[in-house]
């Protein structure tokens, strides 16, 4: 009996199937494939932009009180007397320097 094994085979081999293959197992989960950074060095990052956004708003509160009260005193000669040094902030205005004058109107 004559057969054709040709024709049986090619068939097999058309479809990308070799007889006597050996497959490795696709890993279902590659390092490279993951979105997501380390837990470890997520919670690294999160604690350093936290710490420099303090330290910024720090220094911004510390620069605006700085400003705010850099002129507040007045130093005040009046003829040949000693130069008084008069603190804009008082809620009262008197200076006592000045002898109970009003320095405001």
């Amino acid at each position: 009996m004559i057969s054709n094994n040709d024709a049986q085979q090619s068939g097999a081999r058309e479809s990308g199937q070799r007889p006597n293959a050996i497959y490795a197992p696709v890993p279902l989960h590659t390092p490279a494939s993951t979105p997501y950074p380390a837990p470890r060095r997520h919670l690294l990052r999160t604690m350093l932009i936290s710490a420099l956004l303090i330290m910024l708003v720090a220094s911004a509160v510390a620069a605006g009180a700085l400003a705010y009260s850099a002129g507040n005193q007045v130093s005040v000669r009046i003829g040949n007397q000693q130069s008084a040094l008069i603190d804009l902030r008082q809620s009262f205005p008197i200076s006592p320097y000045l002898l109970g004058a009003n320095v405001f109107p």
